[in-house]
């Protein structure tokens, strides 16, 4: 599998909970960074859909390379990803452009697979 940092936009930043477990002393760099699309407010998380061209803000973690295979598995494992186009999904791993003060690159983003219907949409952009 080709390297690809991962953005975060959620539980998974540094600081929220989901950071010590599946992130601390595991990644090389962290970025702040953008991308557009639209961020709701799922309750105990939020959910990234890539349905406008507003901004949401995140964090884009350069997993240390050695490690990297075992922190995607794990962040699919917590994300609900089987697998491209896996019925069962609760989100769809997607590469995507992101962009930072610097520079722009490719990286992995995970995408909300459900309704947004009944759920509020973040105007800011962060969680």
């Amino acid at each position: 599998m080709d390297y690809k940092p991962i953005f975060v936009y959620g539980t998974l930043k540094c600081g929220e909970r989901n950071f010590n477990y599946f992130l601390k002393n595991k990644v090389d760099n962290i970025i702040l960074a953008e991308v557009r699309g639209s961020l709701y407010n799922l309750g105990a998380f939020p959910g990234y859909v890539d349905d406008s061209q507003d901004i949401v803000y995140g964090e884009l973690m350069f997993i240390n390379k050695e490690k990297y295979i075992d922190v995607l598995n794990g962040i699919d494992c917590l994300e609900g990803f089987y697998g491209s186009k896996n019925s069962l999904n609760m989100y769809n791993r997607k590469s995507v452009s992101v962009k930072t003060k610097d520079s722009e690159c490719s990286a992995w983003i995970y995408v909300w697979g459900g309704n947004t219907n009944n759920v509020s949409k973040i105007t800011n952009g962060s969680w």
